[in-house]
C-alpha cells in the first residue's frame, strides 16, 4: 500500500511539473508571436513613412510644374 502511494504522489507531482512546463512554454512561445508582431508592425510603419516621403517629393515636384 505504501508504494502505491508513492508511486500515486510521484504521477502526481510529474503531471504538475508537465503542467507547469506547458504554461512556461505557452507564455515564451506567445511572447514570441507578440514581439513577431511588433516586429512586423514597425516594419509596415517604416514603409508607410517612406512612401508619406516618396509621395509628399511628387507633390512638391508637381507644384513647381
Amino acid at each position: 500500500m505504501q508504494v502505491e502511494d508513492l508511486i500515486a504522489k510521484e504521477r502526481e507531482m510529474q503531471e504538475k511539473l508537465m503542467t507547469r512546463h506547458s504554461t512556461v512554454v505557452d507564455s515564451f512561445e506567445k511572447k514570441l508571436r507578440g514581439q513577431d508582431v511588433e516586429n512586423r508592425i514597425a516594419l509596415q510603419q517604416q514603409k508607410v513613412a517612406a512612401l508619406r516621403q516618396e509621395v509628399e517629393s511628387l507633390l512638391e515636384y508637381i507644384s513647381e510644374i
